[in-house]
């Protein structure tokens, strides 16, 4: 059997979400990574706030699956004329 994923190996780095956020790009996710005050971070799921050690939180990113970003993905893009198209396809390994 498959271990457990763990949230930081759904969601994309904190790298990218930091990224995301400083452009403006938000919409509903169930993830979030927190920094803490001495550098940590840590990747949790839904709004739960810990009351207790909400002073220590320095910064709340909101983070997305690699679904949730294909999902926001435009199908076709136009350069120079040309037309590309997004697709994902799955091959099997034998």
């Amino acid at each position: 059997m498959y271990p457990n994923p763990s949230f930081k190996d759904i969601v994309v780095s904190l790298e990218l979400a930091r990224k995301l956020k400083e452009k403006n790009i938000v919409y509903p996710t169930l993830f979030y990574w927190r920094v803490w005050d001495d550098g940590f971070s840590d990747c949790v799921i839904g709004m739960y706030e810990y009351e207790k050690d909400r002073p220590r939180i320095k910064e709340k990113i909101p983070t997305y699956t690699s679904s949730q970003l294909i999902e926001k993905m435009p199908t076709s893009i136009t350069f120079l004329g040309d037309y590309y198209y997004f697709s994902i396809s799955k091959i099997q390994h034998s």
